[in-house]
């Protein structure tokens, strides 16, 4: 497909918003070819829409971007940290309830999604939510005929509570999952985490029918999750049977939930660490990678189990791919892209985004009868720029493995940032004991220099400095988060660029 030609998505977005306000400025009724809509549209980003979305929100202002009713909001944050306020429609909704019922099926499933509290409501009569909020809730009558683990009252939230334990609790409880189904593979780790770190109380739990006293929720919700939980000694003891010094060094979760076929979780790019961890509890346990998707479309889907790579959905959205090079490139289709160079992704949706740029950088793998097979290579803005080196979290991570590699360490987690001039690279290391024996014969120094090289190997002559962060400390930097700005514990990203000073004193203030 070439840009002179028609779209038949592109066509159907222009011509349902053409007597909006953005489609009367940008001539959206005259439009008949991809060209015409790039000539007269240009690439945009958040801070171009934000101050419609202001007057939507705030003012109740109605049809300037979209003429679909705006159902809600999705707060996103990304790994910025500044709040994002994404426009929902039903049709825009649809596709991730669409997606998100496929993956779901007859399956047993532990969800890693909840809602965050509706209690904000907007002058246009439109609720802030997460997107997997927006997409629950449009799943709300249907849920009670779904297979799923999680009770009601802790995917629909009315308050902010500890969620994970909640989760935990029910999980451990329940040994006829068949898969877990999370947004992010880091959310899986948090849970597995979870488990092992809380084992003895939730056993107590179990046995008891009962939610201990530590965990943060109130009176009123304790009773809402009262005729979920009963005594349960039998499979509490049967638990406590498996347990053994080296449990959860190997493949566990098989033995916890013996008819668990599968975890379906976004892995790559930012999360591809945690991807890699999952490896061991899953033992011979298939990791999907689910969708690649955002608050603003739902873009691929995984090509196969413990793959990377994704397809293109099929979804009402426009995407263009711009690619990544020094001179100034034009935006291709999925059909004009080649094996081995990267893209930034643009969106046009019916919610009111056009051509707008998501941040995230793909690379294409495949291409077969014209259709790219891809993977998540980094976030645009997750990167570090030191004199000519311009230094990505998939270079970091590369570097990573070939460390471990070299040395025998495990990394759990790891931020990059910059310090006299040079990238320095808080390790976290994986909390065992071989891990801190190894470390101590090693110097910081020794493997600064492996990631060195192995940055230099990419085009990135640069010093490094290493130093190693307290264990958990990206997980205590997501509680902080999720607190301090009201989010969904599920939506947030893992910090991997200190570009900021919050950050920084964050991070470094953890640095063993």
């Amino acid at each position: 497909m070439k840009s002179n030609q028609v779209n038949k998505k592109l066509i159907k977005i222009l011509q349902d918003n053409k007597d909006r306000d953005i489609g009367r400025n940008m001539d959206f009724r005259y439009v008949k070819i991809v060209d015409g809509f790039r000539h007269l549209t240009p690439i945009s980003g958040y801070d171009d829409i934000a101050p419609l979305i202001e007057l939507t929100m705030r003012v109740g202002e109605r049809g300037i971007y979209t003429s679909h009713p705006l159902v809600g909001y999705s707060l996103t944050s990304g790994t910025t940290g500044a709040p994002r306020y994404i426009p929902c429609t039903q049709e825009h909704i649809e596709d991730y309830k669409n997606e998100f019922l496929s993956i779901v099926g007859k399956e047993r499933t532990l969800l890693l999604f909840e809602s965050l509290p509706r209690n904000k409501k907007f002058t246009d009569g439109a609720y802030l939510d997460s997107i997997s909020g927006h997409m629950l809730y449009s799943l709300k009558k249907k849920m009670k005929r779904l297979n799923i683990v999680n009770p009601e009252p802790i995917i629909f939230i009315n308050e902010y509570i500890d969620s994970e334990y909640l989760r935990a609790l029910f999980a451990l409880g329940d040994e006829s999952i068949t898969q877990i189904f999370a947004p992010f593979s880091w959310c899986v780790v948090n849970l597995f985490d979870c488990i092992e770190r809380k084992f003895d109380m939730l056993l107590n739990d179990i046995k008891n029918g009962t939610i201990d006293s530590s965990v943060n929720i109130s009176e009123e919700l304790k009773k809402k999750l009262a005729p979920y939980i009963k005594p349960d000694p039998k499979r509490a003891e049967k638990l406590k049977s498996l347990y053994h010094e080296d449990f959860f060094n190997g493949a566990w979760v098989e033995k916890v939930w013996p008819e668990m076929t599968r975890v379906v979780a976004g892995g790559g790019g930012s999360f591809s660490i945690y991807s890699r961890r999952l490896k061991r509890p899953l033992g011979k346990i298939a990791h999907n990678y689910g969708l690649y998707a955002s608050s603003e479309a739902v873009i691929g889907k995984a090509v196969t189990d413990n793959s990377e790579l994704y397809t293109l959905a099929d979804t009402p959205v426009f995407l263009e791919f711009l690619p990544i090079c020094d001179d100034k490139c034009e935006a291709l289709l999925p059909d004009e892209l080649e094996v081995g160079k990267r893209y930034n992704v643009l969106v046009t949706n019916n919610a009111g985004l056009y051509r707008y740029q998501l941040g995230d950088v793909i690379e294409v793998v495949e291409m077969k009868d014209g259709k790219p097979s891809f993977r998540l290579a980094y976030r645009s803005a997750q990167k570090i720029v030191i004199g000519e080196a311009e230094i990505t979290e998939d270079k970091v991570f590369d570097a990573i493995c070939v460390l471990e590699q070299e040395t025998g360490i495990e990394v759990a987690d790891y931020t990059f940032g910059t310090e006299d001039d040079k990238c320095l690279i808080l390790l976290e290391l994986d909390p065992d004991c071989d891990n801190k024996k190894k470390c101590a014969d090693i110097s910081p120094d020794y493997l600064a220099g492996i990631l060195e090289h192995e940055l230099s190997r990419c085009g990135n002559e640069v010093k490094c400095a290493v130093k190693f962060s307290e264990p958990q400390t990206q997980l205590l930097y997501r509680d902080v988060r999720r607190w301090r700005e009201k989010i969904v514990i599920d939506q947030i990203k893992p910090v991997r660029v200190l570009d900021n000073p919050v950050k920084e004193k964050f991070f470094k203030k953890m640095v063993e």
